[in-house]
């Protein structure tokens, strides 16, 4: 079927996203409010221990993960998310954990929306804009690092909505946008500042005063209602001690990459080659950018879609679910333009080979720990490639 004679059939696109939308509902929502959300439990802890007036990051929570077993996990954000929580605490937990579901998914919807937005910049604006949000929709709804996310109760689809804003700010000069959804992300989660760089590199200076001021907003927000600065002290000490990657260390799902690549080469207990490592992927993105900032077409966005892998692949704790990011490089991958439709449909398997790849890598090193525990550092290396091989295609695509 042709584009053209799909795009002439708005009906069935119309009834695929309803069905689309009461299946996801279920899936997304009512399902996971119905069992324990790991990650969520967690910030309603550390809400009610700023409450109380106590160090949120000192100290790990117990709490209990889906299969039913208990756990210890520390609370890593900035103070900004305990504070907002603890002002509807009163609700009680089973209310809460049935609206932020629904927050989750509502963000889905804003990215799948924005994605659509920013893929009309490409060939695929031969696709109504039903259509494309049908596919956008299928492929987010998919993705299994999203799923996972949303069935611990993490952040993850927030943080990915508000990155897919900044890109469509960023591809429609709309500065106040970028520079809003930025601010918020890293007041959510601190490693979204990375992607500062981009609007920096590039000299969009309202959206870096955008952000800035947005952010001083939300700090006060903070600080008048989260107990003042010694939350923000509490959690740059808790910075300090997470950037060394030994705080959770020990968990086999952790696939932080300097295990992925110090591991094999028996340097992963050397903290100097950790922080190697690390100063030589933030040197990658500063260059990286400056690579993409001297290409044609909109390379902005590009440049963004690149520093979002960096920003997983460096961080000192990496989860599985952080994978769900990636929705935004993928996409940016997948814009690539061809004059021709072989090259146009090899360049859509290579992109679609690397979504089922990071999709389903969890399956690899689940497998991997439960068989062969001795070779998860080389199981870890295959999303790890994968992530990396994304970075380079973004840098060299050069367009749209």
């Amino acid at each position: 079927m042709s584009l053209g004679s799909l795009a002439s059939k708005p009906l069935s696109a119309a009834l695929f996203l309803a069905a689309l939308a009461a299946v996801t509902l279920y899936i997304f929502v009512l399902d996971p409010a119905a069992r324990p959300l790991i990650d969520f439990d967690v910030y309603l802890q550390a809400a009610q221990r700023l409450l109380s007036g106590n160090d949120i990051y000192s100290q790990p929570y117990t709490t209990t993960d889906r299969a039913g077993r208990s756990v210890e996990l520390f609370y890593l954000y900035p103070p900004f998310l305990a504070s907002a929580l603890s002002m509807v605490t009163f609700l009680g937990r089973d209310a809460l954990k049935l609206v932020w579901c629904a927050l989750s998914y509502a963000a889905v919807w804003v990215s799948v929306l924005c994605l659509s937005r920013v893929l009309a910049a490409s060939w695929l604006k031969s696709l109504s804009g039903l259509h494309r949000v049908c596919v956008v929709a299928f492929f987010a709804f998919c993705f299994e690092p999203l799923y996972v996310g949303i069935g611990d109760g993490q952040v993850t689809a927030l943080v990915l909505s508000l990155i897919c804003l900044c890109a469509v700010g960023l591809l429609t000069g709309s500065d106040w946008l970028v520079g809003g959804a930025l601010a918020l992300a890293i007041q959510i989660k601190l490693s979204p500042i990375l992607l500062l760089l981009a609007p920096v590199m590039f000299g969009r200076w309202r959206a870096v005063g955008w952000c800035a001021a947005v952010s001083v907003a939300l700090l006060l927000f903070t600080l008048t209602l989260g107990g003042g600065a010694q939350p923000f002290a509490d959690f740059f000490r808790s910075v300090l001690a997470t950037a060394d990657e030994q705080k959770l260390a020990d968990f086999a799902h952790n696939l932080r990459l300097s295990r992925a690549v110090l591991g094999p080469l028996g340097l992963d207990d050397s903290s100097a080659a950790r922080f190697a490592l690390k100063a030589a992927f933030l040197a990658a993105a500063v260059l990286g950018t400056a690579a993409i900032r001297r290409q044609p077409g909109l390379a902005s966005l590009r440049a963004l879609g690149f520093l979002v892998i960096v920003m997983i692949v460096s961080a000192p704790i990496l989860w599985f679910h952080h994978f769900a990011w990636c929705l935004v490089p993928l996409a940016i991958l997948a814009m690539r333009p061809a004059a021709a439709g072989d090259a146009r449909m090899r360049s859509l398997t290579i992109v679609l080979g690397l979504y089922f790849l990071l999709s389903q890598s969890y399956l690899l090193i689940h497998w991997t720990i439960k068989a062969a525990p001795d070779l998860s550092s080389f199981a870890i290396l295959v999303p790890t490639a994968a992530l990396l091989t994304v970075a380079l295609l973004v840098v060299r695509q050069r367009a749209p």
